[in-house]
């Protein structure tokens, strides 16, 4: 995806949980938010998106700014979610993924 049609879509702001365009143009499932431990100086946290790049909830997640995100066009189909809820049904409805 090119930096102008990335542009163009809406930013992720925080709890805009679901799938999400991230800055490298790959999808990637938004499932939380949470401040980076990392930082040193308290006064300087900033809230974080935590994304699961590829698969939901599979893998390594990014803690990344909710400015680096875009929200999906709604007639975008995430496969990889659509497979995680069929395989996962229960912790779907729980958790109030794929309604």
């Amino acid at each position: 995806m090119d930096d102008a049609l990335f542009e163009q879509l809406e930013p992720v702001a925080p709890g805009d949980f679901g799938v999400v365009v991230l800055p490298c143009g790959k999808l990637g499932y938004y499932d939380d938010d949470g401040y980076d431990d990392f930082d040193e100086d308290e006064d300087d946290l900033e809230l974080l998106a935590i994304v699961y790049p590829g698969e939901p909830f599979k893998g390594e997640y990014e803690m990344l700014p909710h400015d680096d995100l875009r929200k999906v066009p709604e007639d975008v189909t995430y496969l990889p979610l659509v497979k995680w809820v069929k395989n996962n049904p229960e912790a779907a409805r729980r958790l109030g993924v794929g309604e």
